[in-house]
């Protein structure tokens, strides 16, 4: 059988462009548990991203990444990596990466990969 092994997220909403957080997932149920505005949402949209290519429901591109303003930057990079095991015990490693720049009043979004 198939499982998520971890799911690494950077500059996506919340998750800081400056540093990776990591989500290790353990056999059995996995529960995320957390306040309001911590992130939870962010986490099941990352999975479906990374997987899919889909952003949120009436979500642009643009929206979607930290925002880069917020650091007084024209730009962020954003990662979200998922790592499962295959059913034959491989461990696959799954990366898309995104990148949203600000000019002159215009917002960018490209995929790195």
């Amino acid at each position: 059988m198939s499982s998520i092994d971890k799911l690494l997220l950077q500059g996506v909403r919340s998750f800081s462009p400056d540093q990776h957080q990591v989500i290790k997932f353990e056999p059995g149920l996995t529960i995320i548990l957390g306040p309001n505005g911590t992130g939870k949402t962010s986490i099941i949209e990352a999975l479906k991203y990374v997987t899919t290519g889909k952003v949120p429901p009436n979500t642009s591109k643009n929206q979607w990444l930290f925002d880069p303003r917020l650091l007084s930057n024209t730009g962020t990079e954003a990662r979200v990596s998922l790592r499962f095991k295959s059913k034959n015990g491989k461990f696959i490693t799954a990366t898309r990466r995104m990148k949203v720049e600000n000019k002159k009043k215009q917002t960018t979004f490209k995929e790195i990969s």
